[in-house]
């Protein structure tokens, strides 16, 4: 039965056993035979599901545990870098400028990147700017409409 369990072919029991494979088929066949594997199978299941349950229930508790320890490192690393910022931790200026780009970082502020150019000049133009050159192209096509 310990053969069927785990997965064996009939022709290797057979081999294990020294018998035939006929002999293992009409035994695997019979209803006892079912009934009493079907026992076994439920008694397996029922050990297999309480300790994977067991280890679920211990990871989530170890899993609490991590996040739990995280954010408490989180929170003092925080209120860590806001001391080298606000002055309140004697630090170099290199150290209050990283923690300062660190919180603006994870507030949803990302550093600001270098751009590489190609030769090619990149305007950034506000409103402002942008109502000037409207202005000056509507001067422009004026003395043509006119003549």
């Amino acid at each position: 039965m310990d053969y069927i369990i785990a997965g064996w072919k009939l022709v290797d029991i057979a081999k294990a056993l020294k018998c035939t494979p006929q002999n293992i088929h009409d035994i695997k066949s019979s209803t006892i035979f079912q009934d009493t594997l079907a026992q076994r199978r439920a008694i397996l299941d029922d050990s297999l599901s309480n300790k994977l349950s067991s280890q679920v229930s211990d990871s989530l508790s170890d899993s609490e545990s991590i996040n739990k320890t995280l954010k408490e490192g989180a929170r003092a690393a925080v209120e860590k870098l806001c001391g080298f910022v606000d002055g309140s931790i004697d630090c170099s200026p290199s150290i209050t400028r990283q923690s300062a780009s660190d919180i603006l970082d994870r507030a949803g502020y990302p550093k600001l990147t270098k751009m590489e150019t190609t030769g090619n000049t990149i305007f950034v133009l506000d409103k402002e700017d942008l109502q000037r050159i409207e202005k000056t192209i509507e001067l422009d096509l004026e003395p043509l409409t006119e003549n």
